[in-house]
């Protein structure tokens, strides 16, 4: 039997795929087993998975007839599953070869439900990593629910709803954790989100191992296309679905940390609602509102009223200067 399940959601991932699963085929864990989740793509990506299954056997191709999206792909594959663990893989990312085992190694180790790593970000348009996702002050950090929000908070360099976690099985089954199929953004933090509340307990390593894939557009489930503001809207919404399941269960600081995340994700969208508006402006237009006083006030309206207060107060001062 597998030691590691590792779940990938593909949809019209030809270009990316073979990649992705040679890194699996590369890791220095031998016990583990890869189900591809072929989401009704339109391309060869199903050829390219019933390929390299021929030629690894621990690799399992299930093929959609209907787009179900990436969550519903990956509960699917949670069901398919017969590791004791359950690793998670986009279709356009990678894992570093020793990544398996050193995260195995730890969670056994230390008697964890849900650990994960640092990550390195490969950018597809120069074809190589460019940059470590976050410099941790230790090797071994605390993953707890408090300190997971507080990261998630609009603003941060590297939220932690990022992070690709090796999970439990039997802790993931025995609670009925799965991805909500209702989101398409910020479901990785939200089922993050639940393990903890729900008592798992986790750690992230500082050694990046997770090679994560931008400029890429969207691989892993259907195409989105999605804007700022929409995933800004998504991120919300598993916030304020997780404080209606969860919520009276939290303590203090985990109360305090998730209103402030919430709080986070409302400036962020109405920052950006501000912005869109501006950029609808003809310069002309935008030199006179900034002179205007009646008609600043009026563009400022959507922004919340600590933003408002900022930037009228500068602006302000900025035409009194002037």
């Amino acid at each position: 039997m597998p030691k590691v399940s590792v779940i990938i959601p593909a949809y019209n991932a030809t270009a990316t795929l073979e990649r992705t699963l040679r890194s699996v085929m590369a890791q220095t864990l031998r016990e583990w087993e890869a189900i591809v989740v072929n989401d009704a793509s339109t391309d060869k990506t199903s050829a390219l998975a019933h390929r390299l299954a021929k030629e690894d056997a621990r690799i399992r191709v299930i093929d959609l007839d209907k787009n179900v999206r990436q969550s519903a792909g990956r509960n699917l594959g949670f069901d398919h599953a017969k590791g004791e663990w359950l690793a998670i893989l986009d279709a356009d990312d990678a894992f570093e070869p020793e990544r398996l085992e050193t995260l195995l190694a730890h969670a056994e180790t230390h008697g964890l439900d849900m650990v994960a790593d640092n990550q390195l970000f490969f950018d597809a348009g120069i074809g190589r990593v460019a940059h470590i996702a976050e410099h941790m002050p230790k090797e071994v950090m605390p993953w707890t629910l408090e300190r997971h929000l507080t990261k998630e908070k609009i603003g941060n360099r590297f939220k932690w709803g990022l992070l690709k976690p090796l999970l439990r099985k039997a802790f993931v089954d025995g609670n009925d954790v799965r991805y909500r199929k209702q989101f398409h953004m910020g479901e990785d933090s939200l089922i993050c989100m639940e393990m903890l509340a729900l008592g798992a307990k986790a750690e992230v390593l500082a050694k990046p191992m997770y090679v994560y894939t931008t400029s890429r557009g969207y691989i892993s489930g259907a195409a989105a296309g999605s804007t700022s503001r929409y995933k800004l809207d998504e991120h919300y919404a598993t916030y304020t679905y997780f404080d209606a399941q969860y919520g009276r269960g939290l303590t203090v600081p985990e109360s305090k940390a998730l209103q402030g995340a919430m709080q986070a994700s409302v400036a962020a969208n109405e920052a950006e609602t501000f912005k869109r508006e501006v950029k609808k402006m003809k310069p002309a237009a935008l030199m006179r509102a900034l002179k205007t006083p009646q008609l600043l006030y009026f563009i400022v309206l959507g922004i919340s009223k600590f933003l408002r207060y900022r930037l009228v107060h500068k602006l302000t001062n900025t035409l009194k200067q002037g």
